[in-house]
């Protein structure tokens, strides 16, 4: 009979634990790694030799390490930013270390108190099935959460007010002298405003899984931005470890990554630099669909609703105002009240927000902001029939008209930058279907001239029969 030894596989310690916390290892398992051995024990194994001795030790790695780890051994030790921020990791002053960390701990955890001791987190007040419900906020917001939560009359406190105090506070604290999670991000904001890097093809990191053949075109920046975004999700993690400290489920369903990674997304734009770096990168790429999307638009801006087939039931105009609709004069600015104005202020904010979550978010209220006005219109004129039910086929040309009335030049180009910051996840759902709805609007303008001509096409056949009826 052969004969075979007990064999353990090697594991780098940062992929078995993380910061502040310990567990219990076997001794084989960890390599170049600072141990802190609280219990030696005695493990036997029966093999045919006899007995093995092994040492079981607890071990424990500080944040720093485990973040200089993450660096060294994982997906970003290619990466010019990483050399920089380990070379700050060095520099932190440990001694006072762990004493800041928890001043910064304490406060989190007195949110999460108040928060738990609340009486409509009662667990014995919540279904087991609103327990086991991930509750995804995309930067602290998503239309369908609201589904989710009980009657909000209740409660002054809900799980989306939780997530954005708990976040608020994180990111007032990073802004603080010396905060590590800030340092990181100083160090990277800095590192990209001085990019030179080269435009090339790459695969899209938020949906590799998903479409590992195709190749999505966009800047190396967007890579490295992609992957920092991961990693900084992993020191704040780290860091504050939220999850060791909130007993209840509900309140932890909150922190999902998609949520986080908005949140890290929203922190890093903060600092304009970094939207203007990337909206210049991709005004590269996209110039010739740019320019083609701005002389459609220079053609279509002096058009009329009905112009864009939009429902007439949908045109938001009196009979009046419909027969005279052609004496009315509007300006290319939009200064004059015209059908779904408040539809083209909120679609407008666009040109004016420099974070590609709260840009999503506009789209989002933007669709909401139609459907206000068409409920609005119909209210005030009891008088008119309404039409009684609409859909994506009715909504695609009142979005067109809205998109050419508020007069965005790099419309195109802020939808490439929202779509590349966007994760799979988040593609999936009602925000996904309104980002895609409304890119399908751009290129319907970006190819004017051959939908007119299919349309022309299609009108005259119908004439032709009609004629030869």
């Amino acid at each position: 009979m052969g004969n075979k030894s007990q064999k353990y596989e090697t594991k780098d310690s940062s992929q078995l634990l993380i910061s502040q916390f310990s567990k219990t290892l076997d001794s084989s398992q960890v390599e170049n790694s600072k141990i802190l051995v609280y219990e030696n024990k005695q493990s036997q194994c029966c093999t045919c030799f006899g007995l093995i001795k092994t040492q079981v030790v607890e071990i424990k790695l500080f944040w720093v390490d485990y973040t200089q780890r993450k660096l060294n051994q994982g997906d970003f030790k290619h990466y010019a930013w990483a050399d920089l921020i380990k070379l700050s990791l060095q520099n932190i002053d440990i001694n006072n270390f762990e004493d800041q960390q928890q001043i910064f701990l304490n406060t989190i955890k007195m949110i999460i108190s108040s928060y738990e001791s609340n009486s409509y987190f009662d667990q014995n007040q919540i279904s087991n099935h609103f327990e086991q419900i991930k509750i995804n906020i995309f930067e602290y917001y998503e239309e369908e959460a609201n589904t989710i939560f009980e009657d909000r009359k209740k409660s002054r406190k809900n799980e989306k007010q939780f997530f954005k105090e708990v976040m608020g506070v994180i990111n007032q604290q990073i802004k603080i002298a010396n905060h590590p999670c800030g340092l990181i991000l100083q160090i990277f904001q800095n590192y990209i405003v001085d990019y030179a890097g080269s435009q090339v093809w790459f695969r899209d990191s938020f949906r590799r899984d998903k479409y590992k053949d195709q190749l999505i075109k966009s800047t190396e920046l967007c890579d490295e931005i992609i992957a920092f975004l991961k990693f900084f999700v992993n020191c704040i993690d780290s860091y504050y470890t939220i999850d060791q400290f909130i007993k209840q489920t509900q309140l932890l369903n909150c922190f999902t990554g998609i949520n986080q990674i908005a949140f890290v997304i929203n922190i890093l734009f903060l600092d304009e630099r970094i939207y203007f770096k990337i909206l210049k990168g991709f005004s590269e790429l996209y110039s010739c669909e740019n320019y083609k999307y701005q002389s459609n638009l220079n053609l279509l801006r002096h058009y009329n609703i009905e112009d864009f087939e939009v429902h007439k039931l949908l045109q938001l105009n009196s009979d009046f105002n419909i027969s005279h609709q052609h004496q009315i004069q509007f300006s290319d600015f939009g200064d004059l009240i015209q059908p779904y104005q408040s539809a083209i202020d909120v679609l407008k904010q666009l040109e004016y927000i420099k974070s590609p979550t709260n840009q999503l978010k506009v789209i989002s209220q933007t669709f909401q902001e139609i459907n206000n006005c068409i409920k609005e219109y119909y209210e005030n004129h009891p008088e008119l029939e309404a039409l009684e039910s609409y859909g994506t086929d009715d909504i695609v040309p009142i979005l067109t008209y809205l998109i050419v009335k508020c007069n965005i030049k790099n419309f195109g180009i802020i939808l490439k930058i929202i779509e590349a910051f966007t994760p799979k996840q988040i593609m999936t759902g009602i925000l996904g279907y309104y980002l895609v709805t409304t890119q399908g609007c751009y290129m319907r303008i970006c190819q004017y001239g051959k939908y007119e001509e299919g349309s022309n096409t299609i009108q005259k056949s119908k004439s032709d029969v009609y004629n030869q009826n």
